[in-house]
């Protein structure tokens, strides 16, 4: 396969110029953003602006100032908020409210931009792909683990084996909010010498290079470490990343340079040879107003959005302050209401609570108009996600239908309908009662909503067996890069459909569990078509039996543009990737006095 028939780039409508990587073979190696897939450059043929010089000393000079003035220094703190205290540090099995704290204090082989297709190495030198089935990694040498992480030793290729191999346990028996999706992909890892592990995948996987750069569940840690705290790494850090977490209370976490950090024998994307910032301090704000006012006043480098959401009608604000960088970027937005399908077994009642949401008023109220249609994969992948017209055409509103199901089902639940939301995350409690609103309207029935903090809608969203709850709203803001990983992993029997919305292929029900069976089979196609037209078509062919179905629960509309807002004083920010999270992974960003 050709490094220009890349999935990625076709998917993106973009020719990427060796950056993008390959399915089939290829080598991803230092010092590069290119997969060297033994093939042509994608940029052959066009001209290259040559140097020419300086017309005048003084505008040498000049050049050579402004150029010093915009070349990167070390120095400064970082300063973010964020609404509540994480639920765990194990970069294995927590994913809530930790972006920094697991983001700095690890290292992974490689960290993946979705903008442009770039694979970044971190801990990697190269990696490998001889076959559909087959990662090589070769680690850099003389990356040490923390101080307080085995005595401060070598990292090695049977820590990064020990790491992929704990990520199932975790998952199954200590609470791991990862999801298979991301990971039953590989097979097995074998150690082939102090530097290099070979990883077999159970079966081929378009996403592969995707997952595996994903920051949950593939840092890598240190085994001696994960030992001695029984298994999980919830409340220390065992890593080998560029930052030391030096406090984590209730008002937040600091993380110092790490004076031991591995310095690369070269820059490569996103990776200098050794970070620019020496500190990062995160801060535990919940008032929304506090947050935004701390924003503006330069206090904080970041606008937190799940607190202060932007749209249309407030972008201005922020492109006109003369402290603030203010983007527009492509949106791969999710918002997904979940379905308990322990409760929701009858087909009746999942339509009727469908049909009853009035999704053009939806998109009306919560994004100012200027909103989308989508499937469960998110339409910032392009031609892989339905078309809006086809996932409107999906999406009907039909009141008078909605309510005759619904009592024909026998006004289940007494007539009573059970949400969760954290109010602190305003786009979600929003959204939740713009639904509560349809649901009483259209439907005739009292919806009861319950108010908690993140964790615990966490745990609730989790819980085994029936739940607490009958649909709820939630949203995944920073898990899109992975097509895979973002509504999909909502509903999927093999993600957080089994425990979340229930729906499994051992369910009570012998028609729910047909359905998660089928679901699987088309999953499992699409994930191993490594041509992307095959692979766009049996993604769609999915997503329509989802849809159709209702399993699971409704992939909701969503805003149609990302924004992204921070202090003018950092350089470098990867913006484009900033609504996917990527600004907690690079080491590139620094501080402009």
């Amino acid at each position: 396969m050709r490094e220009s028939d890349n999935y990625w780039t076709r998917l993106q409508s973009r020719k990427v110029s060796r950056r993008g990587f390959v399915a089939g073979t290829g080598v991803v190696a230092a010092g590069s953003a290119a997969i060297l897939a033994g093939c042509g450059d994608d940029d052959k043929g066009k001209s290259t602006p040559q140097a020419t010089a300086a017309g005048s000393g003084t505008a040498a000079a000049t050049a050579a100032t402004t150029a010093a003035a915009n070349a990167p220094v070390k120095g400064g703190t970082l300063r973010i908020t964020k609404t509540e205290k994480d639920d765990g540090l194990d970069p294995a099995g927590r994913v809530v409210n930790q972006d920094y704290e697991q983001g700095q204090a690890y290292m992974w082989t490689h960290a993946y931009r979705t903008s442009d297709g770039t694979v970044m190495l971190d801990a990697a030198e190269k990696i490998e792909t001889p076959d559909a089935t087959t990662m090589i990694v070769t680690l850099h040498k003389g990356i040490m683990f923390h101080d307080n992480v085995a005595n401060g030793r070598e990292l090695t290729a049977a820590d990064l084996k020990f790491s992929i191999d704990r990520i199932p346990e975790i998952r199954k028996n200590k609470g791991g909010n990862s999801p298979e999706i991301v990971f039953d992909w590989i097979d097995s890892v074998e150690v082939t010498d102090k530097y290099t592990a070979k990883i077999k995948q159970r079966i081929p996987f378009a996403s592969r290079f995707i997952a595996l750069g994903s920051r949950n569940p593939f840092a890598i840690v240190g085994k001696e470490v994960v030992d001695a705290n029984g298994g999980v790494i919830d409340n220390v850090t065992a890593g080998s990343g560029p930052y030391l977490l030096t406090k984590r209370d209730a008002t937040g976490t600091t993380l110092d340079r790490n004076p031991k950090y591995f310095k690369r024998p070269k820059a490569g994307p996103g990776f200098p040879v050794e970070p620019y910032v020496d500190k990062i301090e995160v801060k535990i704000q919940t008032d929304a107003s506090g947050i935004k006012a701390a924003f503006l006043d330069g206090q904080t480098d970041y606008l937190t959005q799940a607190a202060v959401p932007v749209d249309k009608l407030s972008f201005d604000e922020y492109k006109n302050n003369k402290n603030v960088v203010a983007e527009k970027v492509a949106s791969f937005n999710q918002l997904l209401l979940f379905y308990d399908n322990l409760a929701l077994v009858d087909d009746r009642v999942r339509e009727a609570i469908a049909l009853a949401i009035n999704y053009d008023e939806f998109i009306a109220t919560l994004y100012a108009g200027d909103g989308r249609y989508q499937g469960h994969v998110s339409g910032g992948f392009g031609s892989l996600a339905l078309d809006p017209k086809e996932a409107k055409d999906l999406h009907p509103f039909n009141p008078q239908k909605a309510k005759q199901l619904w009592e024909a089902a026998g006004k289940p639940f007494n007539n009573t309908i059970r949400m969760i939301t954290p109010p602190v995350l305003k786009l979600m409690s929003d959204a939740t009662e713009i639904i509560k609103g349809h649901l009483e309207k259209n439907l005739g029935v009292k919806v009861e909503v319950a108010s908690t903090d993140i964790n615990t809608f966490v745990g609730a969203a989790v819980k085994p067996g029936r739940k607490d709850w009958e649909c709820f709203v939630s949203y995944f803001p920073q898990v899109q890069f992975l097509p895979e990983y973002n509504a999909l992993a909502g509903v999927m029997p093999t993600a957080f459909g089994a425990n979340t919305s229930n729906w499994k292929v051992d369910h009570p029900d012998g028609h729910v569990a047909d359905a998660a069976k089928q679901a699987v089979k088309l999953y499992e196609a699409q994930a191993g078509a490594l041509d992307p037209k095959e692979r766009e078509q049996k993604m769609h062919e999915l997503e329509r039996f989802i849809m159709k179905g209702y399993w699971g629960g409704i992939a909701l509309p969503v805003a149609s543009t990302n924004y992204a807002i921070f202090n003018k004083r950092l350089q470098n920010v990867p913006f484009k990737d900033s609504p996917l999270g990527l600004d907690a992974r690079v080491h590139d960003i620094w501080i402009k006095a």
